[in-house]
């Protein structure tokens, strides 16, 4: 005769099992009381208290038991691919819950309590007007800032609709580039958000604008020509920052990660670039270093340099040119 099953507290025989989605958002949960010498069954069969829609799970994969004695315990059933952590490193056959045991069975992200699991607080509704406002309110300031830059680079007469053809052009770019994360979002999070996204870009469109504008007035200002022939490094940080941004609107989990990922390839990005700018080309020259960009002498903070100055300058550089004419014209001879 079978010994009389064990009774347990009910609040404390609690037992909740989450399935965590792509993005680690629970997908499912099963919340079930287990008494002692009592298992909840796991796997893709359909007689399992959990059923889980994955191809590398057996049909009965694992169980969740509650021994004589009250603890839980995580039991593999025999299946093939067996049991891992979160990380992919294989369990034992047999382990302990102790609060909360976070696995992965198959393809799939198991999250077991032993009890009830602490609950956050009510999170706020966001107000849906303030971020289509947000977001209309950056995008104009964005296209206004595109159209001063415009502005500042006319030479001649000045034609209206080349501004309106500018700002329609900005605009549908900035739109079909949110969307395109929002779609992204919709995928991975069952959200379109495209109005945060289109916000992210928006201020992204907005501060690029700024850099483009202000970099090459400074390195004009202060004759940086260092600024202006490494300014291609802001940029590339600029817009690494702004899909770090669209990420964070997808999902606010593994921010670091998303961080390095984006840094990772704005630095590629930049060492292409840099490789452009500082290896020499086969014939022997490198990038042309000057200002690619004049302003008006008011905008000038940098002290000018004596007449005298800048002939025996200019008189250095063409015993360069020379020297460096001649050995190219041996070259070819050999």
């Amino acid at each position: 005769m079978d010994p009389a099953p064990v009774l347990v507290d009910p609040a404390a025989s609690l037992v909740v099992i989450e399935k965590l989605g792509r993005s680690g958002e629970v997908a499912e949960r099963l919340r079930r009381p287990l008494q002692a010498n009592d298992s909840l069954a796991v796997g893709r069969g359909y007689d399992c208290d959990l059923m889980l829609d994955d191809p590398f799970v057996a049909a009965l994969h694992l169980r969740v038991h509650r021994d004589a004695a009250g603890r839980l315990w995580v039991e593999d059933a025999g299946s093939r691919n067996g049991v891992r952590d979160e990380r992919g490193r294989p369990l034992p056959s047999r382990t302990a819950v102790s609060g909360t045991l976070a696995l992965q069975v198959g393809h799939s992200i198991l999250r077991i309590h032993d009890g009830a699991p602490s609950i956050e607080p009510e999170r706020a509704l966001p107000l849906p007007g303030p971020s289509w406002l947000q977001a209309t309110s950056w995008l104009l300031l964005a296209v206004g800032l595109g159209a001063l830059s415009d502005w500042l680079q006319q030479i001649g007469e000045i034609k209206a609709e080349a501004f309106v053809a500018g700002g329609v052009m900005a605009v549908l770019i900035t739109v079909i580039w949110s969307f395109g994360w929002s779609l992204a979002n919709r995928l991975f999070a069952h959200q379109l958000r495209f109005a945060r996204h289109l916000r992210v870009a928006a201020v992204g469109s907005a501060l690029a604008t700024v850099l483009l504008v202000a970099v090459p007035n400074l390195a004009y200002a202060f004759s940086a020509e260092a600024l202006s022939h490494y300014a291609f490094i802001g940029y590339w940080l600029c817009f690494a920052f702004v899909c770090w941004l669209h990420l964070r609107v997808i999902g606010t989990t593994h921010l670091r990660l998303k961080a390095g990922v984006v840094l990772l390839l704005a630095a590629s990005a930049i060492l292409v670039k840099g490789m452009e700018n500082w290896v020499p080309q086969r014939d022997g020259d490198s990038a042309p270093r000057y200002l690619g960009q004049l302003g008006p002498a008011t905008l000038r903070i940098a002290p000018e340099r004596p007449l005298s100055g800048f002939i025996d300058q200019a008189s250095a550089l063409q015993a360069e040119l020379d020297a460096a004419r001649i050995e190219a014209e041996q070259r070819e001879g050999e």
